[in-house]
């Protein structure tokens, strides 16, 4: 279906500044969208990398990285139980209108018939998308506090330092991205619970993407910026293990002075 046919659509939220979906426990397959094909991961899995438990900084990481699976298991129960109720009962309702009025209307036809419902759907999912983001983000700043305290009493070298508080960085932005991906994943499982007709489904899911329009674009965002943030640990990470590999292997000035003299 042509992105054309929903002009009438686009039209009725045209202030559409949507978000949200519903939710299913912690077994679902998260799909991610990556240059138009769909790869599967689990959808509260951080993507890290293991600290060296032979370094100090590595079992730092390590212990981040637990810290961080504790966080995002909170956010996504708390907001499955706080916040997303309202959002997929009303979405079910209006996809058993849609099932029971689809068969064989365009979405635009759709879209029509159940303009009021999409209307409520549009203002609740716009009030909850915002209290989640808001109490995801308050959650995260409160245990950054906590993380950023508990490194600062550990003694770290200055360097350590900014790298773990720069990989929580990367790893609270990746708690947010999971969690409006998860939200994504399961509000498109719910569409395909209630119909079962795949000429309905589909122009369902394409009016549905419209309705959370906002929602991919935030995620898309904090897809580029996790993208971003394990570029620089990268980089860092080999700038410091070059000079290791450096100190290991090249003598020091000193060291050269000293042999120099006694040629």
């Amino acid at each position: 279906m042509k992105y054309s046919q929903f002009l009438q659509f686009d039209k009725l939220l045209e202030n559409n500044h949507s978000d949200l979906n519903t939710w299913k426990k912690s077994n679902v397959v998260l799909v991610k969208e990556a240059e138009g094909d769909e790869e599967k991961k689990d959808p509260d899995k951080l993507d890290t990398k293991k600290g060296n438990l032979l370094t100090k900084k590595g079992r730092q990481r390590s212990s981040l990285n637990k810290q961080a699976k504790k966080l995002q298991d909170q956010i996504n129960k708390n907001v499955a139980d706080k916040f997303l109720k309202p959002i997929k009962d009303l979405k079910v309702q209006t996809y058993k209108k849609m099932a029971e009025i689809g068969k064989g209307k365009q979405p635009k036809d759709i879209v029509a018939a159940l303009r009021m419902d999409l209307q409520n759907i549009q203002k609740i999912q716009n009030k909850q998308m915002a209290e989640i983001e808001k109490y995801a983000q308050n959650t995260i700043d409160i245990n950054t506090k906590k993380i950023n305290s508990l490194i600062d009493k550990k003694g770290l070298k200055e360097t350590t330092v900014a790298d773990l508080q720069t990989y929580w960085g990367l790893l609270t932005t990746q708690i947010m991205m999971n969690l409006l991906q998860k939200i994504a994943v399961e509000d498109d499982n719910v569409i395909a619970q209630v119909i079962k007709d795949q000429d309905i489904l589909k122009a369902a899911r394409q009016i549905n993407a419209a309705l959370n329009k906002s929602l991919k674009q935030k995620t898309q965002g904090l897809e580029k910026t996790v993208k971003e943030k394990k570029e620089t640990i990268k980089q860092n990470d080999a700038k410091e293990e070059a000079g290791t590999e450096t100190s290991e292997t090249e003598p020091s000035k000193e060291g050269k002075d000293k042999t120099e003299e006694t040629k």
